[in-house]
């Protein structure tokens, strides 16, 4: 939080009238950094090729908050729940500059990714499941459980994380190409959340399916352009309404 210094030279008597004069950053629960990411985060979800400046008329009052724990999971870096909450994990490492991508506490994709989920819960998760519908995406969990035993999802790739549709432990067969590839906790709501998050951040979103190209996985995961994918229509379609 900002703390008033009164600098050495003026009486404390003296009002200057510009909070920029005699003040310092005092950190607390937050690291600067970390509140300029979601500051410059925010700014990019409301520009004019995204939200046009009505970021509160798609997500509405949102609560933001710095945790070391959260009843969503300890494997987390953000975590939005029924509530008006939008939770980052403090993992100890904050971030030394502002970035899209980063290993610290927090950084760019991860606060959209956060706020995509806020906006898909102000309107009852309902746009994660329209997502599902446009794609032609379902779930089934039986069928997912009997692919595994049969060892059609034994495989593994140099992250060790991606998965084939319906090889995610929900169940969820997702069709078309998701916006940077499949983890095992891939479900309809990550699944808009990082849609949402690759059309702020297409070229990052290019970058991470990048390394598919000319792989085995290349016809699952590999776009050139994301504006050439199902879900950026889907996302382009929403803000258009």
């Amino acid at each position: 939080m900002p703390v008033n210094i009164i600098p050495p030279s003026l009486s404390p008597f003296i009002l200057t009238g510009d909070l920029s004069i005699g003040c310092e950053w005092q950190k607390g629960i937050w690291d600067i950094v970390e509140l300029e990411t979601i500051f410059e985060a925010l700014k990019d979800m409301n520009n004019a090729r995204v939200m046009n400046g009505q970021f509160q008329k798609y997500l509405g009052r949102v609560n933001v908050k710095k945790s070391i724990a959260s009843a969503c999971g300890k494997e987390f870096r953000g975590c939005t729940s029924g509530s008006r909450d939008i939770v980052f994990k403090d993992a100890g490492k904050p971030p030394t500059s502002v970035a899209i991508s980063n290993t610290d506490n927090i950084d760019k994709w991860t606060v959209v990714h956060e706020f995509g989920h806020g906006w898909d819960r102000n309107n009852r998760w309902k746009l994660s499941e329209q997502m599902m519908k446009y794609t032609n995406s379902y779930y089934n969990k039986p069928a997912s459980i009997i692919k595994r035993i049969l060892g059609n999802c034994d495989y593994v790739d140099e992250n060790n994380h991606d998965r084939y549709p319906g090889c995610n432990v929900a169940g969820y067969y997702y069709q078309g190409k998701p916006p940077k590839g499949s983890g095992p906790g891939f479900n309809h709501l990550e699944d808009f959340a990082e849609a949402v998050t690759a059309y702020v951040y297409p070229g990052k979103a290019e970058e991470k399916v990048a390394k598919y190209q000319g792989s085995i996985y290349e016809d699952l995961f590999y776009y050139e352009h994301y504006s050439d994918t199902q879900r950026y229509d889907f996302i382009q379609s929403l803000l258009s309404r």
